[in-house]
């Protein structure tokens, strides 16, 4: 529970760094040619968020040799995506906050199916 606090704790820092100073960090990193990117800095911090909680989950399933709910969620975060960029792809911020819905929705559903296993587990016990 606390890597996922910490890492996603810094993932919404980053992102509200990142679009609080967009075109500064753009200019200092890319160049002032790449300025018009700016405007695409926050649908990729707010896709960025849920793909940080996946690989956090993904890093503490793997080390528990239970990886079942990640493949799972993951697969169907993935079905989904795929549903989202037919339907939400007028612009790349609706493509982007489609695909973010729907690793929110695969993160919810793995901590929802690692939280009832491990009731389960202890209920066994």
């Amino acid at each position: 529970n606390k890597s996922l606090i910490y890492g996603g704790g810094i993932a919404i820092a980053c992102a509200v760094v990142l679009n609080l100073f967009s075109e500064f960090v753009i200019k200092i990193m890319y160049g002032a040619q790449y300025i018009t990117a700016a405007q695409y800095m926050l649908p990729i911090s707010v896709l960025i968020i849920p793909v940080t909680f996946f690989m956090i989950l993904m890093n503490y399933q793997l080390a528990v040799s239970n990886s079942k709910p990640l493949v799972f969620s993951l697969a169907l975060s993935i079905v989904c995506s795929g549903i989202a960029v037919v339907l939400f792809h007028s612009s790349i911020p609706q493509l982007l906050y489609g695909i973010s819905g729907c690793l929110t929705f695969g993160v919810v559903l793995d901590l929802m199916i690692t939280k009832i296993q491990h009731k389960r587990l202890i209920a066994l016990k």
